[in-house]
Protein backbone atom coordinates (compact mmCIF):
# COMPACT_ATOMS: atom_id res chain seq x y z
CA UNK A 1 0.00 0.00 0.00
CA UNK A 2 1.20 3.64 -0.85
CA UNK A 3 2.11 5.83 2.28
CA UNK A 4 -0.87 7.21 3.78
CA UNK A 5 -0.62 11.15 4.52
CA UNK A 6 -3.48 12.87 6.56
CA UNK A 7 -3.64 16.43 6.42
CA UNK A 8 -5.91 17.82 9.64
CA UNK A 9 -4.16 21.85 8.85
CA UNK A 10 -8.17 22.57 8.64
CA UNK A 11 -9.44 20.64 11.96
CA UNK A 12 -10.54 23.37 14.36
CA UNK A 13 -11.00 20.54 17.37
CA UNK A 14 -9.54 17.92 18.46
CA UNK A 15 -12.26 15.60 20.52
CA UNK A 16 -13.52 12.10 20.71
CA UNK A 17 -16.99 11.43 22.09
CA UNK A 18 -18.71 9.25 19.99
CA UNK A 19 -18.13 7.44 16.39
CA UNK A 20 -21.26 8.59 14.41
CA UNK A 21 -23.22 11.29 15.76
CA UNK A 22 -27.01 26.24 -6.98
CA UNK A 23 -29.97 26.48 -5.54
CA UNK A 24 -32.75 26.14 -8.38
CA UNK A 25 -35.32 28.90 -9.48
CA UNK A 26 -38.82 28.89 -7.42
CA UNK A 27 -40.45 27.21 -10.18
CA UNK A 28 -42.68 25.16 -8.15
CA UNK A 29 -45.36 25.26 -5.12
CA UNK A 30 -45.15 23.03 -2.62
CA UNK A 31 -48.21 22.04 -1.87
CA UNK A 32 -47.15 20.59 1.96
CA UNK A 33 -44.75 21.52 4.71
CA UNK A 34 -43.16 17.85 4.00
CA UNK A 35 -43.32 17.44 0.49
CA UNK A 36 -40.10 16.72 -1.80
CA UNK A 37 -41.77 18.54 -4.80
CA UNK A 38 -40.93 22.19 -5.23
CA UNK A 39 -38.82 21.95 -1.85
CA UNK A 40 -35.23 24.02 -2.85
CA UNK A 41 -31.77 22.32 -3.47
CA UNK A 42 -30.41 23.99 -0.41
CA UNK A 43 -32.72 22.70 2.29
CA UNK A 44 -31.47 19.19 1.36
CA UNK A 45 -28.65 17.39 2.84
CA UNK A 46 -26.53 16.22 -0.38
CA UNK A 47 -23.78 13.79 -0.44
CA UNK A 48 -21.35 12.83 -3.34
CA UNK A 49 -19.52 9.71 -2.60
CA UNK A 50 -18.28 9.57 -5.67
CA UNK A 51 -14.61 9.55 -7.86
CA UNK A 52 -14.68 11.89 -10.99
CA UNK A 53 -12.88 12.31 -14.37
CA UNK A 54 -14.92 15.41 -16.13
CA UNK A 55 -18.42 15.91 -14.35
CA UNK A 56 -19.13 15.59 -10.88
CA UNK A 57 -22.75 14.53 -10.69
CA UNK A 58 -23.94 18.47 -8.79
CA UNK A 59 -22.78 19.86 -12.05
CA UNK A 60 -25.70 18.56 -13.96
CA UNK A 61 -27.82 20.55 -11.87
CA UNK A 62 -28.22 23.67 -13.65
CA UNK A 63 -31.57 26.13 -14.43
CA UNK A 64 -34.48 24.04 -12.45
CA UNK A 65 -32.91 20.60 -13.27
CA UNK A 66 -33.44 20.15 -9.40
CA UNK A 67 -37.27 21.24 -9.81
CA UNK A 68 -37.31 18.03 -12.71
CA UNK A 69 -35.46 15.52 -10.63
CA UNK A 70 -37.92 15.68 -7.79
CA UNK A 71 -41.21 15.62 -9.88
CA UNK A 72 -39.78 12.46 -11.28
CA UNK A 73 -39.13 10.63 -7.37
CA UNK A 74 -42.30 9.15 -8.85
CA UNK A 75 -42.10 8.37 -12.74
CA UNK A 76 -43.85 10.05 -14.85
CA UNK A 77 -44.21 11.54 -18.32
CA UNK A 78 -43.24 15.14 -19.68
CA UNK A 79 -47.47 16.05 -18.70
CA UNK A 80 -46.60 15.51 -14.89
CA UNK A 81 -44.00 18.74 -15.43
CA UNK A 82 -46.63 20.79 -17.21
CA UNK A 83 -48.91 19.51 -14.60
CA UNK A 84 -46.75 21.19 -12.03
CA UNK A 85 -45.95 24.44 -13.61
CA UNK A 86 -42.30 23.07 -14.18
CA UNK A 87 -40.63 24.40 -17.32
CA UNK A 88 -37.68 22.36 -19.07
CA UNK A 89 -37.00 21.57 -22.28
CA UNK A 90 -35.66 18.47 -23.97
CA UNK A 91 -31.99 19.74 -23.80
CA UNK A 92 -32.40 19.58 -20.16
CA UNK A 93 -33.88 15.98 -19.67
CA UNK A 94 -31.01 14.84 -21.95
CA UNK A 95 -28.33 16.48 -19.79
CA UNK A 96 -29.74 14.80 -16.93
CA UNK A 97 -29.93 11.41 -18.68
CA UNK A 98 -25.71 12.15 -19.60
CA UNK A 99 -25.48 12.33 -16.38
CA UNK A 100 -26.99 8.90 -15.35
CA UNK A 101 -29.57 11.23 -12.62
CA UNK A 102 -32.28 10.59 -14.56
CA UNK A 103 -33.74 7.78 -16.74
CA UNK A 104 -36.54 7.14 -19.17
CA UNK A 105 -38.24 4.17 -20.80
CA UNK A 106 -40.87 4.85 -23.60
CA UNK A 107 -41.32 8.55 -22.58
CA UNK A 108 -41.91 7.58 -18.60
CA UNK A 109 -39.14 9.53 -16.37
CA UNK A 110 -37.70 8.52 -13.14
CA UNK A 111 -35.18 9.55 -11.02
CA UNK A 112 -31.75 7.64 -10.37
CA UNK A 113 -30.30 9.33 -7.74
CA UNK A 114 -32.08 8.88 -4.22
CA UNK A 115 -33.97 11.54 -2.61
CA UNK A 116 -35.18 10.94 0.41
CA UNK A 117 -38.31 12.38 2.28
CA UNK A 118 -38.90 13.71 5.88
CA UNK A 119 -40.19 10.44 7.23
CA UNK A 120 -37.66 8.34 5.12
CA UNK A 121 -34.97 10.66 6.53
CA UNK A 122 -35.81 10.51 10.12
CA UNK A 123 -35.60 6.56 9.66
CA UNK A 124 -32.43 6.56 8.54
CA UNK A 125 -30.69 8.75 10.82
CA UNK A 126 -32.32 6.92 13.75
CA UNK A 127 -31.01 3.67 12.45
CA UNK A 128 -27.29 5.33 12.12
CA UNK A 129 -27.41 6.80 15.73
CA UNK A 130 -28.77 3.68 17.32
CA UNK A 131 -26.11 1.75 15.08
CA UNK A 132 -23.28 3.82 16.50
CA UNK A 133 -24.59 3.85 20.15
CA UNK A 134 -24.22 -0.03 19.91
CA UNK A 135 -21.31 -0.11 18.42
CA UNK A 136 -19.04 2.24 20.26
CA UNK A 137 -18.87 0.54 23.83
CA UNK A 138 -17.57 -2.20 21.75
CA UNK A 139 -14.38 -0.22 20.21
CA UNK A 140 -14.35 2.39 22.89
CA UNK A 141 -11.67 0.59 24.81
CA UNK A 142 -9.31 0.45 21.66
CA UNK A 143 -10.17 3.79 20.21
CA UNK A 144 -8.51 5.23 23.53
CA UNK A 145 -5.57 2.85 23.38
CA UNK A 146 -5.42 4.24 19.30
CA UNK A 147 -5.32 8.05 20.68
CA UNK A 148 -2.67 7.32 22.95
CA UNK A 149 -0.82 5.28 20.34
CA UNK A 150 -1.50 8.63 17.76
CA UNK A 151 0.16 10.69 20.80
CA UNK A 152 3.01 8.93 21.36
CA UNK A 153 4.21 9.23 17.70
CA UNK A 154 3.64 12.58 18.17
CA UNK A 155 0.30 13.17 15.97
CA UNK A 156 -2.03 14.77 19.42
CA UNK A 157 -2.79 17.92 16.94
CA UNK A 158 -4.14 15.52 14.31
CA UNK A 159 -6.45 13.19 16.71
CA UNK A 160 -9.62 14.18 15.04
CA UNK A 161 -8.64 13.94 11.28
CA UNK A 162 -6.90 10.76 12.18
CA UNK A 163 -10.04 8.93 13.62
CA UNK A 164 -12.22 10.35 10.96
CA UNK A 165 -10.16 10.04 7.99
CA UNK A 166 -7.52 7.59 8.42
CA UNK A 167 -9.60 5.01 10.44
CA UNK A 168 -12.90 5.61 9.33
CA UNK A 169 -12.55 7.15 5.82
CA UNK A 170 -9.36 4.75 4.88
CA UNK A 171 -9.59 1.20 6.73
CA UNK A 172 -13.44 0.54 6.46
CA UNK A 173 -13.47 1.52 2.49
CA UNK A 174 -11.50 -1.20 1.07
CA UNK A 175 -13.75 -3.15 -0.76
CA UNK A 176 -14.13 -6.11 1.25
CA UNK A 177 -16.06 -4.09 3.75
CA UNK A 178 -17.60 -1.18 1.85
CA UNK A 179 -17.13 -0.63 -1.45
CA UNK A 180 -14.61 2.68 -2.31
CA UNK A 181 -15.94 4.82 -5.14
CA UNK A 182 -13.51 4.03 -7.64
CA UNK A 183 -15.24 0.21 -7.47
CA UNK A 184 -18.67 1.96 -7.45
CA UNK A 185 -21.29 1.73 -10.20
CA UNK A 186 -20.14 3.55 -13.31
CA UNK A 187 -22.16 6.68 -14.60
CA UNK A 188 -20.41 7.68 -17.51
CA UNK A 189 -18.53 11.19 -16.42
CA UNK A 190 -18.58 9.72 -12.01
CA UNK A 191 -18.90 6.82 -10.21
CA UNK A 192 -20.44 6.27 -6.87
CA UNK A 193 -23.02 7.48 -5.37
CA UNK A 194 -24.99 10.74 -4.97
CA UNK A 195 -28.05 10.96 -2.79
CA UNK A 196 -29.97 13.74 -0.79
CA UNK A 197 -31.56 14.00 2.89
CA UNK A 198 -35.04 15.93 3.48
CA UNK A 199 -32.99 18.35 5.40
CA UNK A 200 -29.94 18.84 6.45
CA UNK A 201 -28.11 17.89 9.98
CA UNK A 202 -27.78 19.99 13.31
CA UNK A 203 -24.01 19.76 12.96
CA UNK A 204 -21.45 20.36 10.17
CA UNK A 205 -21.14 17.72 7.68
CA UNK A 206 -17.30 16.10 7.64
CA UNK A 207 -15.68 13.90 4.84
CA UNK A 208 -12.70 13.21 3.44
CA UNK A 209 -11.13 14.28 -0.31
CA UNK A 210 -8.16 12.02 -1.15
CA UNK A 211 -5.58 13.24 -3.74
CA UNK A 212 -3.58 9.84 -4.32
CA UNK A 213 -1.97 9.09 -1.18
CA UNK A 214 -2.93 12.24 0.41
CA UNK A 215 -5.73 12.56 2.59
CA UNK A 216 -7.20 15.91 3.45
CA UNK A 217 -10.24 15.92 5.66
CA UNK A 218 -12.86 18.58 5.66
CA UNK A 219 -15.87 20.03 7.37
CA UNK A 220 -18.77 22.29 5.83
CA UNK A 221 -17.77 25.96 7.10
CA UNK A 222 -14.15 25.92 5.78
CA UNK A 223 -13.40 29.12 4.81
CA UNK A 224 -11.07 28.38 2.01
CA UNK A 225 -9.30 25.34 0.05
CA UNK A 226 -6.30 24.58 -1.01
CA UNK A 227 -6.30 24.41 -4.60
CA UNK A 228 -6.94 20.71 -5.80
CA UNK A 229 -4.03 21.45 -8.29
CA UNK A 230 -1.50 22.22 -5.18
CA UNK A 231 -2.56 19.18 -3.70
CA UNK A 232 -2.32 16.48 -6.78
CA UNK A 233 1.42 18.36 -7.21
CA UNK A 234 2.41 17.69 -3.74
CA UNK A 235 0.54 13.90 -3.44
CA UNK A 236 2.95 13.25 -7.01
CA UNK A 237 6.10 14.42 -5.10
CA UNK A 238 4.68 12.32 -2.04
CA UNK A 239 4.57 9.20 -4.28
CA UNK A 240 8.79 9.80 -5.62
CA UNK A 241 9.92 10.52 -2.06
CA UNK A 242 7.47 7.90 -0.45
CA UNK A 243 6.79 10.15 2.41
CA UNK A 244 10.13 11.65 2.44
CA UNK A 245 11.40 14.65 2.11
CA UNK A 246 10.16 16.70 -0.93
CA UNK A 247 12.93 18.46 -3.11
CA UNK A 248 10.81 19.90 -5.42
CA UNK A 249 10.86 23.60 -4.60
CA UNK A 250 8.60 24.56 -7.13
CA UNK A 251 5.97 22.37 -5.14
CA UNK A 252 7.28 23.46 -2.02
CA UNK A 253 6.36 27.53 -2.81
CA UNK A 254 3.19 26.67 -4.17
CA UNK A 255 1.84 25.09 -0.43
CA UNK A 256 3.88 27.62 1.55
CA UNK A 257 1.32 28.42 4.61
CA UNK A 258 -0.58 25.31 5.01
CA UNK A 259 1.79 23.48 7.49
CA UNK A 260 2.49 20.56 4.49
CA UNK A 261 5.87 20.89 4.90
CA UNK A 262 8.40 23.16 5.85
CA UNK A 263 11.06 25.43 3.96
CA UNK A 264 13.38 22.80 3.19
CA UNK A 265 10.81 20.16 2.42
CA UNK A 266 9.89 18.19 5.18
CA UNK A 267 6.30 16.68 5.82
CA UNK A 268 5.09 18.12 8.90
CA UNK A 269 1.68 15.69 8.28
CA UNK A 270 1.60 12.46 9.98
CA UNK A 271 2.88 9.79 7.36
CA UNK A 272 1.31 6.78 8.15
CA UNK A 273 2.02 3.26 6.52
CA UNK A 274 -1.00 1.11 6.01
CA UNK A 275 -0.58 -2.85 6.56
CA UNK A 276 2.78 -2.27 8.03
CA UNK A 277 1.73 -4.54 11.46
CA UNK A 278 2.57 -1.73 13.50
CA UNK A 279 0.28 -1.06 16.94
CA UNK A 280 -1.70 1.53 15.15
CA UNK A 281 -2.16 -0.63 11.90
CA UNK A 282 -3.08 -3.36 14.27
CA UNK A 283 -5.53 -1.31 15.97
CA UNK A 284 -7.25 0.34 13.14
CA UNK A 285 -7.94 -3.04 11.60
CA UNK A 286 -8.87 -4.73 15.07
CA UNK A 287 -11.05 -1.52 15.37
CA UNK A 288 -12.30 -1.94 11.96
CA UNK A 289 -13.28 -5.97 12.14
CA UNK A 290 -15.33 -4.95 14.55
Amino acid sequence: MPNRIITSMFCAAVAIAAIAQTETPDSTITQEPNAIIGRPYKLFDTTAFCSYSSFHPSQYLTDNNWDILCAFVQPGTVAKLDSLGIPYSKSQLRLLEVGDLLSSNKGVYTTSMNIFGKSETTDIRKQSKEFADSIFPEIEPEIKQLISDFAKAGYSKHTYSLIFSYLLDSYIWDDERLGSPVNCEDHGTWSGAYWAMFESRLHDKIGTNGYGPVLQNWTDNLGYWLNSNKLISFAREVIKTKGGRIENQEVIDAIAGWGLTDEKGNILIPVLHKNNNDNIDNLCRSITNK
